[in-house]
């Protein structure tokens, strides 16, 4: 993701951060996946992608095994990103599997958004 923001954003992108909610997941295999969900605020879904395949291809990272997709059903969002979350029994998430922007590059006071 780092590598991802520095080619999206270039120059002091961590000045400019671009924050995002990833959800790890599982699924029934023994490898975990993440949904990670950005606002792309003035970026395109061009931008989004050579950014990737920039990151991929410095890296040798296979582009395949990535997949963006813009969100077009808000209803569904929230069930597809949110299904492996567990509910305590007090009625509190766990929110073991989710990772937020700002605590994985250290970055303080500054809320992931969603929101367009």
């Amino acid at each position: 993701m780092a590598r991802f923001e520095a080619n999206l954003i270039k120059r002091n992108w961590h000045n400019h951060h671009l924050p995002f909610i990833a959800f790890a997941e599982k699924g029934k295999g023994i490898s975990w996946h993440y949904h990670i969900l950005l606002n792309s605020d003035k970026y395109t879904i061009d931008d989004l992608k050579k950014a990737l395949d920039k990151s991929c291809g410095n890296h040798k990272f296979p582009r395949e095994l990535i997949c963006l997709k813009e969100i077009t059903d808000s209803q569904k969002l929230h069930t597809y990103c949110t299904k492996e979350l567990k509910i305590t029994n007090n009625g509190k998430i766990d929110t073991d599997r989710m990772i937020f922007s700002n605590i994985l590059f250290g970055i303080e006071n500054k809320t992931p958004s969603i929101a367009s």
